[in-house]
């Protein structure tokens, strides 16, 4: 049984490389017709009124090409000089805004404040609200009357 599966297997092979020879042997043959037809083609003066459609079309094309690439540097250039006149004005507009908010401002503090006093709770103000989602009833996450600036929210 082993054997004559080895043997349709074999035959299997040796069909299929045959097959593929005898393609390639045909498809070289007819390479030969192929450039013969296009030198026929070139001769007959119907066939030559074709070829210089083709030449022409084929200029043509070249031009529009070239032409199309002209426009797109040309698009560019636009897109370069409308970036630079973009950032030389917002350039200006910068200094302009520094300067005069340099003269009227106030210093920047770089440093918190070292008060060492610890600021005394209101009476009555929680250091925190808790106003996590749970199951159940809602809680009110509304920070009370005068507690504004001690009391915070936590999430």
């Amino acid at each position: 049984m082993d054997s004559e599966r080895k043997k349709k297997v074999l035959i299997m092979q040796i069909g299929a490389t045959i097959l593929a020879i005898f393609i390639l042997v045909v498809w070289i043959l007819n390479l030969q017709n192929v450039w013969r037809i296009d030198k026929e083609l070139a001769a007959n003066n119907d066939s030559a009124q074709w070829l210089k459609i083709k030449d022409d079309l084929n200029k043509t094309l070249s031009a529009v090409q070239s032409q199309m690439k002209e426009i797109n540097q040309a698009k560019k250039k636009q897109e370069d000089i409308k970036n630079r006149n973009f950032l030389s004005d917002l350039v200006d507009e910068t200094k302009k805004f520094a300067s005069t908010t340099v003269a009227t401002s106030t210093p920047i503090a770089t440093s918190p404040a070292t008060s060492t006093a610890p600021k005394a709770p209101r009476l009555g103000c929680p250091e925190w609200i808790n106003c996590m989602p749970s199951i159940g009833e809602t809680r009110s996450c509304q920070i009370p009357v005068g507690c504004e600036g001690i009391t915070q929210i936590a999430y």
